[in-house]
């Protein structure tokens, strides 16, 4: 039997005596002394009765509202099981019985929350196996039309091209289209391998030629723009494996995305690339554009989610960069502050030093 019980119980035999004591006295004095005494006594009796029973009651009551209270913290941390909270942690005083229903509740909450968990685990990776079968079959679609449009496009751009006529500022002009097009064509290559998943061929890359290349293309807009490009290249950054044509596409993505967080108003863009202390290659874009809304945070990534409105973009090139950058090993991170800016990390590997490469610089 539980302790405070065990007390309760011998207050209550108390109490049982202490009234027989004093009707048993109350008897013998009435019968000696008289009925003038005897009810003085009796009187006194039962004030003192009272005050043992007022004294037995209160550890009772103490015990009656702690019991009640551990009942009613069970009761409460199984309507928040059912209503689908399961960080309950009931933690009643009472019976050792009680403790051990308030302990299976517990329990039964770290299993609950664990099974909703793998729940829910299992929910986001059939939706990202459906969302890459729709994209895929979405890519397959759009490759067919768009490989048919580029083509005739490029066919008769060199058709054009050949003429006697196309000299000067039409010969400028198609040069241009030319380059659209093929720089389409090779966008559009890019979605392919994203849905597809494919292989991709690699090569030594210096990321800070890259860099220096790929800012060169905005200079011109972002001067008209009233955006100061700052361009600072770490020195003796090692050389990365990848494909040239992709990691210019990520940072082309990231540049005109922090560009475009800075209009109408104009700001400052800063491009860098460095050593981290785990000797990973780094490149930095920041800006001081109108940042990203904490509530948009963790969904840039996601395919066709765009903060730019539907006239504007699709919602796919920073999907695709963060794929580009998951294939070469690397991580695409990012910090953001509504109306501060933002800055995007680019991680890669650093290529391996080959044999010859080490005896050549011993």
């Amino acid at each position: 039997m539980d302790r405070k019980y065990s007390c309760t119980l011998i207050a209550v035999l108390l109490v049982s005596a202490g009234v027989a004591c004093a009707v048993g006295v109350g008897v013998g004095l009435w019968s000696v002394l008289g009925l003038a005494d005897a009810a003085t006594l009796l009187v006194r009796g039962f004030l003192a009765l009272l005050l043992i029973l007022a004294l037995a009651l209160i550890p009772a009551l103490v015990m009656a509202h702690s019991f009640a209270r551990s009942i009613r913290e069970v009761s409460d941390a199984m309507q928040q099981l059912r209503r689908g909270n399961f960080n309950c942690d009931p933690r009643p005083r009472g019976p050792t019985e009680l403790v051990e229903l308030a302990n299976e509740v517990r329990e039964l909450g770290f299993f609950l929350q664990e099974h909703d968990r793998k729940i829910k685990q299992t929910v986001r990776a059939n939706s990202r196996i459906q969302t890459q079968e729709a994209l895929r079959r979405f890519g397959q679609g759009v490759a067919r039309e768009v490989q048919k449009s580029l083509a005739g496009v490029l066919g008769f751009v060199e058709i054009a091209q050949r003429q006697p006529g196309a000299l000067g500022q039409l010969k400028n002009y198609l040069t241009l289209i030319d380059q659209e097009a093929r720089a389409g064509r090779e966008a559009l290559d890019r979605i392919l391998r994203y849905v597809r998943d494919e292989e991709f061929p690699t090569e030594p890359l210096d990321v800070n030629a890259l860099m220096m290349e790929t800012s060169q293309g905005f200079l011109e807009a972002t001067e008209q723009e009233k955006i100061q490009i700052h361009l600072n290249l770490g020195r003796d950054v090692p050389k990365v494996m990848g494909d040239a044509g992709q990691i210019k596409y990520v940072l082309t993505s990231l540049i005109d995305n922090a560009r475009e967080s800075m209009l109408p108003g104009g700001g400052t863009m800063e491009l860098s690339t460095n050593v981290d202390q785990k000797a990973n290659v780094v490149a930095m874009v920041k800006d001081t554009g109108r940042g990203i809304s904490d509530e948009d945070q963790p969904r840039i990534f996601t395919p066709f989610f765009t903060t730019k409105g539907r006239q504007k973009g699709a919602g796919l090139s920073l999907a695709i960069a963060e794929r580009i950058i998951r294939q070469h090993d690397g991580r695409l991170d990012f910090f953001s502050e509504p109306g501060k800016g933002s800055v995007f990390f680019i991680h890669l590997t650093p290529m391996k030093a080959s044999p010859t490469d080490q005896s050549e610089a011993s």
